[in-house]
């Protein structure tokens, strides 16, 4: 039940930074190496939970449509005390959909 409870916030996360993805404006000078439009920087943060989580992995991965992993785009990073976890996605974004990976002894 609590698995279920996990896999419903990552799922809410992947939900709120997909509809946060957008361009600043201006000029389109840096590229993100995709050939998709430069995408701004997009933060990613939360807590994982089944319990609290402390000292737990947290890695971001870039899906394709088909749900199948592109590229790490954050991470891994150590969650705290608290099980809390915040990461900057990388340059390598493309503004595709992410999927949270959260792995803990």
């Amino acid at each position: 039940m609590c698995l279920n409870k996990l896999w419903v916030c990552c799922l809410m996360a992947t939900i709120l930074v997909g509809c946060g993805s957008g361009s600043t404006g201006g000029s389109s000078d840096s590229s993100n190496g995709s050939g998709n439009s430069p995408v701004s920087t997009q933060t990613v943060s939360g807590v994982a939970s089944k319990g609290i989580l402390m000292g737990a992995v947290v890695t971001i991965v870039e899906l394709d449509s088909s749900g199948n992993v592109l590229r790490t785009v954050a991470g891994p990073v150590d969650t705290d005390a608290q099980g809390a976890y915040s990461v900057i996605l990388n340059n390598s974004y493309g503004g595709g959909p992410i999927k949270i990976l959260v792995e803990s002894d």
